[in-house]
């Protein structure tokens, strides 16, 4: 909560980096269809949200009583009414454990040793 409040947040992403690299090379063009560059096998970095979530009470106020909303529309409407919804970069070991076949290779991947 002390990053979050240093920065004056209203909700706060823990965000891991991600990187993907493209087995192909991408072509880049203007709006002529003229190629402006060739990038071989790039890798490309995201930040992708890991899952942990800090959240004010204004920004809790968003979802109304006995709907459903997903995360991801809940930040954006945070942030489309001006609130500051900030990032926190991870860099300690995260995985996705998002099914049963996730968990059990996080808990054997020499990554997460302890």
């Amino acid at each position: 909560t002390l990053f979050h409040d240093r920065r004056k947040h209203d909700s706060t992403i823990a965000v891991a980096s991600h990187h993907v690299k493209v087995p192909f090379g991408v072509v880049e063009h203007d709006n002529q269809g003229l190629m402006t560059k060739v990038d071989e096998k790039p890798v490309l970095r995201q930040f992708i949200a890991a899952g942990i979530y800090y959240l004010s009470p204004e920004t809790i106020s968003l979802v109304p009583k006995n709907c459903f909303m997903n995360m991801p529309e809940v930040l954006n409407e945070a942030t489309n009414i001006g609130l500051r919804v900030g990032i926190f970069p991870i860099h300690e070991y995260w995985a996705d454990i998002g099914n049963p076949d996730d968990l059990d290779n996080a808990r054997t991947d020499p990554a997460n040793a302890q």
